[in-house]
């Protein structure tokens, strides 16, 4: 075998051994003959090669569990870069969908083309071991995936390794384990990787099945992983090289892999000095690998890549709604060739995210400088896409959090558009509802609802731990309606940006932070908490309707975005009314006890 070509060492020619038929020349039978043997052929050791058209695993993508899936009417769109397979699209070539699932909903596939100059030309792609699955100890014994021999592309100036595994079967699925790659058989030339994706942060949720659970390499409804590994230093142009796959032990029953793997050849960088815009990560819209991110209000997040062969330190960035007042942002750090990175961009005006007259949802990002001048590309450099608004609420609003029979793995935090967080609350009691109210500042903000053991609130595989709720409310008088219901059955997270756009207007002047008073109405004992954006003390003054005082108290936060509780004792039945003063602004709440 030389570069995944049979080549003929020697051919000979021998009979079956046994009882053998005589025939005439005209065909007929005339008697039988018994030839002897004279050698063995043992077929168990004979090696066979299978040879097949070729077939390329463009991508992995596992499709959600049904049971009470809600994919909307537009569906969900996944976007992959297959530049990489760029030689073997061409001409007429066969696609299918396979191993399940694609029978389940309506797909569609789209091939877009970019116009442009690469950021370099791939010259060739081949397949190591075609796609197919090996079990752990076919794995180990090298009978699926043994060492080959690979002869490189004779001009092209850097190779490249490309692995996407998934695992099977009880054992293969749920348990992680290290894999590697060699290179002529040596240690320093070996990649370990770790098969294992976590499923919990899962894009497309909730989902029916065991979606929340952390898998080899592969979640139902998201993409598979793709390992990257660059050999250039390794090797010379025209080489042959030996190129091996396994797993560490110790071996695993009831578990396989299916592997696909290639060597991806490619010319030298096209561009010396080039950074290019891949994503805009927030705000988008109808991009499914964002939307546990989106709607978004909040540091808009763009994912930059170096595509070209010098190292990036400085970008200018030039960011905004269309037909908008743009920022502007100079961000500075490292950023190597062929590497990409999230970058967060600050927003200064307070009127950013206002669409205008036009109602257009358009954003867009542009590269003004690549360490403080132009890049050779500019066709890479811009980027617009729609994307939806956050909701938004005039006047105070209350955020409800009831917790289920865990309430230790739960937590949640509220930040402004600085980054800043001005609410956060954990170590909770369990089946307790907890109210904040929100007397913050106009502006947009980010809830975050976090659960350690990545089972959300609710989920069915777990009935004893019960089911807790996340709800945004407004008091109507004297009635507290939910405005906004989280899903319960989240998996590891959930954020949600939203915009105040301040309080109603009354006699006295706003206090800003968050304010719970828990349970209310009471039945004589209640716990206050209020988490001040100032460092100045707090006076707290509880007073019957008739004016009467029968608890205050005055505490120093020390510093601001400190929580301070207070837990006034067997109040008897009745209506009061609760006071904080800060700086001479205050806030008061009605507290009733049964």
């Amino acid at each position: 075998m030389d570069n995944n070509n049979l080549i003929l060492d020697s051919t000979f020619y021998v009979y079956a051994a046994g009882e053998d038929k005589i025939y005439l020349e005209n065909g007929d039978a005339f008697g039988n003959t018994f030839i002897d043997p004279e050698d063995l052929i043992d077929i168990q050791n004979l090696k066979y090669y299978l040879r097949t058209p070729a077939k390329f695993e463009l991508l992995s993508l596992v499709t959600p569990y049904g049971n009470n899936l809600d994919l909307g009417k537009d569906g969900k769109t996944f976007q992959f870069d297959v530049t990489d397979f760029t030689p073997i699209l061409k001409g007429k070539r066969m696609l299918s969908m396979e191993l399940g699932g694609e029978h389940q909903e309506e797909i569609d596939i789209k091939f877009l083309f970019i116009k442009g100059i690469p950021e370099r030309t791939v010259l060739d792609i081949a397949n190591i071991w075609p796609f197919q699955r090996g079990y752990f100890s076919e794995i180990l014994s090298n009978k699926r995936f043994e060492a080959r021999k690979l002869r490189l592309h004779p001009t092209a100036k850097n190779y490249k390794l490309r692995f996407s595994v998934t695992g099977h079967e009880q054992n293969g699925e749920f348990t992680p384990r290290a894999h590697f790659v060699t290179v002529n058989g040596t240690s320093n030339k070996k990649f370990p990787f770790t098969v294992w994706k976590e499923c919990g942060f899962n894009p497309i949720y909730p989902q029916g099945g065991t979606w929340i659970f952390d898998r080899a390499g592969w979640c139902p409804g998201a993409p598979t992983e793709a390992f990257h590994f660059d050999i250039s230093n390794l090797v010379n142009s025209g080489q042959e090289i030996n190129v091996d796959y396994g797993l560490e032990p110790p071996q695993l029953d009831q578990a396989n892999y299916l592997v696909s793997s290639q060597l991806v050849s490619y010319g030298p960088l096209n561009h010396k000095l080039d950074a290019s815009i891949e994503e805009i990560v927030r705000p988008v819209s109808n991009r499914v690998e964002f939307d546990r991110l989106n709607p978004s209000c909040n540091l808009p997040t763009v994912s930059i890549r170096n595509t070209g062969a010098d190292e990036i330190r400085t970008l200018k960035i030039e960011y905004g709604i269309k037909n908008r007042i743009k920022e502007i942002y100079t961000w500075s750090g490292v950023l190597s060739s062929l590497t990409e990175q999230r970058i967060e961009l600050p927003v200064l005006q307070s009127d950013f995210w206002n669409p205008g007259p036009d109602s257009i949802f358009l954003f867009e990002a542009a590269i003004l400088e690549v360490n403080a001048q132009s890049d050779e590309n500019l066709s890479n450099n811009i980027k617009r896409v729609s994307f939806k608004p956050v909701d938004r609420y005039n006047g105070s609003i209350l955020f409800e959090f009831k917790t289920n029979n865990i309430p230790q793995d739960n937590s949640y935090k509220i930040v402004n558009s600085q980054g800043q967080i001005v609410i956060e609350r954990s170590n909770m009691a369990p089946v307790t509802a907890y109210r904040d109210e929100l007397l913050l500042p106009p502006g947009c903000y980010t809830l975050y609802v976090n659960d350690v053991s990545n089972d959300g609130l609710n989920f069915w595989y777990f009935p004893t731990y019960g089911t807790g709720s996340a709800r945004i409310m407004r008091k109507v008088n004297n009635t507290v309606i939910p405005i906004k219901t989280f899903n319960p059955d989240f998996g590891e997270a959930f954020q949600y940006d939203f915009v105040l756009n301040g309080p109603v207007k009354s006699n006295e002047e706003s206090l800003t932070g968050m304010l719970s008073i828990t349970p209310n109405p009471s039945h004589g004992n209640v716990d206050i908490a209020f988490q001040s954006q100032q460092a100045n003390p707090v006076q707290i003054n509880i007073r019957t309707l008739e004016g009467k005082t029968v608890f205050t108290d005055i505490r120093n936060p020390g510093k601001s975005g400190q929580t301070i509780n207070w837990s006034p004792k067997q109040l008897e039945a009745g209506s009061y009314f609760v006071q904080i003063i800060q700086n001479n602004k205050i806030v008061t709440r009605k507290l009733v006890v049964q």
